[in-house]
């Protein structure tokens, strides 16, 4: 590791229960530096849901992949942990990198379901689940500055019919960000934390390459 360098975190949630209280039962989350390097990769299924309130499960909008979570975790793709374990890893490797930027696809509601969780799980004895310090960063915001405002993407989006389900706007998701940056209109999002966090990185060195000053900022901690 490079104490010169900046390291940044990616992460991105998977929930259940409400759109005003998600609940974190899936984090993924990558380390990387400016270039994209890869450094540290983890992906956690949240003990206190899968096991202790699989009802709280069934609340969620993917609930069917819950099989493939199981699956998956078989084959060691994920690690079934406690969230304040998740917390405590996470905490650690800030430190260790020195993390001062945070980057999710739509930050404020990832930044809501991991205080929303801490705070449920730790009884309101932890209300912020980032150290203070830390700046949260969108990703979707940057994508709208760089990405969704090129005259290819307004033709991509609009040949492919990638709309917003109300179909009066063009559609701005990670999914339609991948879509347009591989030219692959038939793209799937996996909708599971760290794979969602790969194409996410994904999105967010595009826009780097593209335009190196941003103003992405949501919050800072």
């Amino acid at each position: 590791m490079d104490k010169r360098k900046n390291y940044y975190l990616i992460i991105d949630t998977e929930t259940a229960g409400s759109i005003d209280k998600p609940l974190t039962y899936d984090i993924g989350f990558q380390i990387i530096d400016k270039s994209g390097q890869i450094y540290e990769q983890k992906s956690y299924m949240i003990a206190d849901y899968f096991i202790h309130n699989k009802e709280l499960l069934e609340s969620c909008y993917f609930c069917t992949k819950i099989p493939t979570y199981w699956k998956e975790l078989d084959e060691n793709k994920h690690k079934l942990v406690r969230f304040i374990t998740a917390y405590k890893i996470l905490h650690e490797l800030i430190e260790k990198y020195n993390i001062k930027k945070v980057f999710a696809y739509n930050a404020r509601f990832d930044y809501r379901a991991l205080n929303n969780t801490i705070r449920e799980l730790s009884n309101g004895f932890v209300t912020s689940f980032f150290p203070k310090g830390i700046e949260i960063h969108c990703i979707m915001k940057f994508s709208k500055q760089v990405l969704f405002t090129q005259k290819t993407f307004v033709k991509f989006a609009t040949e492919n019919q990638l709309f917003t389900p109300s179909g009066k706007w063009l559609s701005n998701t990670a999914e339609t960000a991948k879509r347009y940056i591989d030219f692959n209109p038939t793209y799937c999002e996996n909708h599971t934390g760290l794979e969602d966090v790969k194409i996410e990185t994904e999105i967010l060195l595009k826009c780097w390459k593209q335009h190196k000053t941003n103003d992405t900022l949501i919050v800072r901690v």
